[in-house]
């Protein structure tokens, strides 16, 4: 789903990146854009929201659980929700982890979250 008006969350631990995040999806007509750095707090905010779109760090701050933890829990209640990983550290994450897509933060991250938000 590609609608400019679709609920997108960011869930990353070092604020700067989300709203580096944020900043890029607003100046590309998103206008429902909501950023968190606490697991927890996501996921609490996630389960209410149908038809979301999640840009999730792998690497969370969390002691209690990863990126791909926190995404399993919350589509284990909502099965609609869209999800990918976002990390530097690629290599490590598919060769563990591929059940959802997985976006290298650097150069061209920008264009890699349109490309996911923009495909039919």
């Amino acid at each position: 789903m590609n609608s400019k008006n679709r609920k997108i969350i960011i869930v990353d631990d070092i604020p700067l990146l989300s709203d580096f995040m944020k900043d890029v999806l607003e100046e590309n007509g998103y206008k429902n854009v909501e950023c968190f750095d606490d697991a927890y707090l996501a996921s609490d905010a996630i389960k209410t929201k149908q038809d979301a779109f999640i840009i999730c760090d792998y690497n969370l701050n969390c002691p209690a659980m990863t990126g791909i933890q926190l995404l399993d829990g919350i589509k284990g209640q909502n099965e609609t929700i869209e999800a990918v990983i976002a990390t530097s550290d690629v290599g490590s994450v598919e060769n563990n982890f591929s059940k959802y897509p997985v976006l290298k933060k650097g150069p061209d991250f920008e264009s890699q979250i349109l490309y996911f938000l923009n495909r039919e």
